[in-house]
């Protein structure tokens, strides 16, 4: 199928006071239709998740059966791909006493050739099928959607467990180019008027030692729920799979998430020591995902951190590539991971996990990678349960946000849309330019627009300017444009202001000059600036996405 197809530059976007979240996703190929408006969002839908005795998230899935009653299965979570799979019937590798799949129903279509995919450290093969599913509902009702590809695993490595029959794919696939075959893409496809599908993760921590399965928090589905995150948000590059250069690190399991983030900088604070240990060299690669409780680190940045907490020491390599360290119960820490403007601050109540057995020994949650090739890093359900994790599939984001008392919506909840969401499938590639700029909203009077005394083409001027020299020199800075102006009443500044949409040149979609990778580069590059700008907030500078910002309606190129 190619009804849809998905681009590969996301955003990350961050927000704190209580705790973050994170969001993704991806530019429309289509055009929006500027004379209509946009239907109203959907409504968020509740669904409650379990955590289990591996401290893995877990949704109820129930899919049909060919004697009538559904069997009902614990997916596991995660964001590294968007393929899901369940245990079938006698497979040895998956492990024992929890359910399997079979007795396939009318609405199973088994699909040619067979899957093998790999999340991170864990992965699943077998035959792929085509089965109707239910996801359950807090009101005990079901969100039902047919044709989802699933890999009937007969094969399994460190996925499934007595509680977990299977995984449920939250990425895009991107770096199998397989969009069409997720949940998310389903959706979009039967909502042709939507501008995104968008889910929010709003976890409990990752207690232990859990003897049975207990609360892990709730998947907000279809929309996020406004009500879980408060405060500042800032935005980040999210990076496609194959977008990334792995050359240098074929070792590392990370070349199976779908996508990466770039951190920023963190800092390590042995509050007993008081010595800091700290990385702000920016561009530090990231993988975020639920699937996984801890947080990985590099050795050499691991070992530098462990070496200022006394008592502590190596223990065995675990069976994902990563080794932990043992460390005093009474060890006082305290990490910072910062994205942007934004920081998560996680304390050694996050950081230090008990055993339960009554000694005065603990293990870190923080790890490190038992190859010194690795050099990325990969922050699980740890971070997560302290942010406010967001998914909106239009255009990549991931976003940070923080987390207020979460109360109990019910499913009719009519907080949509919520503040973090895009207004329209091109933020946050825009300017912002105070007091205006520009032409009036008339498309005759688009010449007057470029002319070089306008506030708008001179701050566009100077981005591509910056693009020219240092992305690529041999581009012809006219090349790139920007398109869809609109106004807005600014009551910071005198007159209105000017939105600006920035667009990538249709000479590198329209013909074959430039490389893939190049076009890649391009955007990549321009986003980069555009956030830049934003950091500044200055005459000419890209300001966060605000709640009160206006719908872009754009009527005028410039």
């Amino acid at each position: 199928m190619t009804w849809l197809s998905i681009p590969l530059l996301t955003t990350l976007v961050l927000c704190l006071s209580g705790a973050s979240a994170s969001a993704f996703a991806s530019r429309s190929t289509s055009k929006r239709d500027s004379t209509s408006s946009p239907p109203p969002p959907p409504a968020t839908l509740f669904m409650p998740l379990t955590l289990d005795e591996n401290r893995r998230y877990a949704i109820n899935v129930s899919l049909p059966t060919s004697s009538g009653p559904h069997q009902s299965f614990a997916f596991a979570l995660t964001t590294s791909t968007g393929y899901s799979s369940v245990a079938a019937q006698g497979c040895v590798t998956c492990g024992s006493n929890m359910p399997t799949f079979s007795s396939p129903s009318s609405s199973t279509q088994t699909e040619t050739g067979a899957m093998d995919v790999s999340v991170l450290n864990a992965g699943v093969a077998g035959p792929t099928i085509s089965q109707s599913c239910n996801l359950l509902l807090r009101n005990g009702s079901a969100w039902s959607w047919v044709d989802q590809s699933f890999i009937l695993a007969n094969q399994s490595n460190s996925i499934f467990s007595s509680d977990v029959s299977g995984i449920l794919g939250l990425g895009t696939n991107s770096r199998a180019g397989r969009f069409n075959e997720t949940v998310m893409a389903f959706w979009l496809k039967n909502n042709p008027n939507q501008q995104n599908f968008s889910y929010g993760l709003a976890l409990n921590p990752p207690n232990t030692p859990l003897l049975s399965s207990s609360s892990g928090g709730t998947l907000h589905w279809l929309a996020p729920d406004p009500s879980s995150y408060e405060g500042e948000i800032s935005w980040k590059v999210l990076l496609s799979n194959t977008n990334m250069d792995t050359s240098s690190n074929s070792t590392s399991s990370l070349t199976n998430a779908d996508s990466f983030v770039e951190m920023d900088s963190w800092v390590f604070r042995s509050t007993s020591q008081d010595v800091n240990v700290s990385d702000t060299t920016g561009s530090l690669l990231t993988v975020i995902d639920p699937l996984f409780p801890d947080i990985v680190f590099p050795q050499v940045q691991a070992r530098a951190i462990y070496d200022t907490i006394p008592g502590s020491s190596l223990l065995n390599v675990l069976s994902g590539g990563t080794t932990a360290y043992s460390l005093p119960c009474n060890t006082t820490m305290q990490l910072n991971l910062t994205f942007g403007s934004v920081s998560a601050i996680l304390t050694e109540a996050q950081l230090v996990r008990n055993l339960g057995n009554d000694s005065t020994t603990c293990v870190g949650v923080l790890e490190e990678w038992s190859s010194t090739d690795v050099t990325d890093y990969l922050l699980g359900a740890s971070l997560i349960s302290n942010i406010y994790l967001v998914f909106p599939q239009r255009r990549h984001f991931m976003i940070v946000a923080p987390e207020s008392l979460k109360l109990q919506e019910e499913e009719t909840s009519n907080l949509i849309p919520p503040p973090l969401s895009p207004p329209s499938d091109w933020l946050s590639n825009y300017l912002y330019i105070p007091g205006g700029g520009g032409s009036d909203r008339d498309r005759d009077s688009k010449r007057n627009t470029r002319t070089a005394g306008m506030p708008a083409r001179q701050t566009f001027g100077q981005i591509l300017e910056q693009l020219r020299l240092s992305s690529m020199p041999n581009q012809n800075q006219n090349q790139f444009r920007a398109s869809d102006q609109t106004y807005y009443n600014d009551p910071n500044s005198p007159g209105q202001g000017l939105l600006i949409q920035v667009l990538s040149p249709p000479s590198l979609s329209m013909t074959n000059r430039y490389s893939e990778a190049q076009q890649q580069e391009l955007e990549m590059e321009i986003e980069r600036l555009l956030q830049n700008q934003n950091q500044d907030n200055n005459e000419f500078g890209l300001p966060p996405y605000r709640p009160t910002d206006p719908t872009p309606d754009a009527r005028n190129w410039i």
